[in-house]
């Protein structure tokens, strides 16, 4: 019985995100450039799931990071000013009349929502669940208005915090803004529904920060696998999506397949040591649960499936490499799982919503049924 039938299996399903690495070296990634060592009781192994479809082309211009001193004042945002939004995304424009003033001495003007405080100073914005604002002509608290001034109050304060000291509410029905009474205290019910505020330097920065150059996903992911090969002190394992056609539809797109292996921390490695992504086509579709499938069939030594006939754009053949395989049984994976106590993890790069996944299903079912049967077998 293998040790996988003993075993927990961990998946971390992950979006990529920016992880730079330099001068890291990774390690050989084929079998030809890799001597394998045996793995000691409790090893771990990380199988990666490289993100090789066409979202990952994809060039994003990012911005350099928000520093409000920096940005303070300008571009038309007056430093005390603090602007509003209903529900979330990008920030009104500096010129846009959806502000009030960042503190006020009178008890009727500016952005009393004390609870927003810390995280405007933080990071430049807040999200509310519910806000209000006082209105002098009205005498009432109604929604947010663009152009007007006076106070606006959250929620989140209630009890703590209204015009002034002391434990104040929005009042309800008083003709005034802020009562002690609790039980005059205002219906918030009418006026929840999401709204963000932001300082005026982060609006700032949002609208004039130069952007960088854009940034491909192929590349921070590059750099992210560069890191887990020179760092990751047990087995690795790379698998790519396939793509086995011209189109995105599911009989474009077959699975996965093992595409580079390093075996134990130990492995002694020959020249040249290649990126395990060296070389790899990348476009097409993103079959995230068949290649999950793979993952699991490679670490449950279990028959290489879509593995067998996998290929990479122009229609190059790109099958599980030979040494994800067993040597005696080349038409099974051989499992880098050996003791009952070694530990296996997935990390799945994403880069889009998966596609063309439909033949996963049916293939995660009965590997699942395989895996229960098995005696003395644990799943999570």
């Amino acid at each position: 019985m293998s040790a996988w039938r003993r075993h927990r299996f961990l998946v971390l399903a992950t979006a990529c995100s920016a992880l730079q690495a330099a001068s890291l070296v990774s390690p050989a990634n084929t079998e030809e450039s890799a001597v394998h060592a045996g793995s000691a009781p409790g090893s771990s192994t990380l199988v990666v799931l490289a993100d090789t479809s066409q979202a990952s082309l994809v060039r994003r211009p990012a911005r350099p990071p928000f520093e409000p001193a920096a940005w303070a004042g300008r571009h038309g945002c007056a430093a005390g000013r603090i602007y509003w939004r209903r529900g979330g995304g990008p920030p009104p424009a500096c010129d846009s009349p959806q502000w009030v003033a960042a503190s006020s001495s009178s008890p009727v003007l500016g952005q009393r929502c004390r609870a927003a405080e810390p995280q405007l100073a933080a990071r430049g914005w807040a999200g509310m669940a519910a806000l209000a604002q006082w209105s002098v002509v009205e005498r009432r608290w109604r929604r947010p208005t663009p152009g007007a001034r006076e106070a606006l109050e959250c929620e989140q304060d209630a009890e703590a915090h209204g015009g002034g000291s002391g434990v104040e509410h929005a009042a309800d029905g008083e003709n005034q803004p802020w009562t002690t009474r609790r039980t005059e205290s205002l219906d918030w019910a009418e006026h929840r529904g999401a709204y963000t505020l932001y300082t005026a330097a982060y609006v700032a920065w949002w609208h004039h920060a130069p952007r960088e150059l854009p940034l491909e996903r192929r590349a921070m992911q590059h750099a992210a696998v560069e890191a887990l090969a020179a760092t990751w002190p047990g087995s690795l394992a790379v698998l790519r999506h396939a793509w086995n056609g011209d189109g995105l539809d599911d009989a474009s797109a077959e699975g996965g397949a093992v595409i580079a292996i390093r075996e134990g921390a130990r492995a002694v490695r020959a020249p040249p040591a290649t990126h395990p992504l060296a070389g790899q086509p990348f476009g097409g579709a993103a079959p995230l649960a068949e290649s999950l499938y793979e993952a699991a069939a490679y670490l449950a030594g279990m028959p290489v499936d879509y593995g067998l006939a996998a290929t990479a754009p122009p229609g190059t053949p790109r099958p599980s490499i030979r040494s994800s395989r067993s040597p005696s049984e080349p038409s099974r994976y051989a499992s880098p799982l050996r003791h009952a106590c070694d530990r296996a993890t997935v990390l799945a790069f994403a880069s889009t919503e998966p596609s063309a996944d439909a033949s996963a299903p049916p293939r995660i079912g009965r590997l699942a049924r395989s895996l229960a049967a098995a005696p003395g077998s644990t799943r999570d």
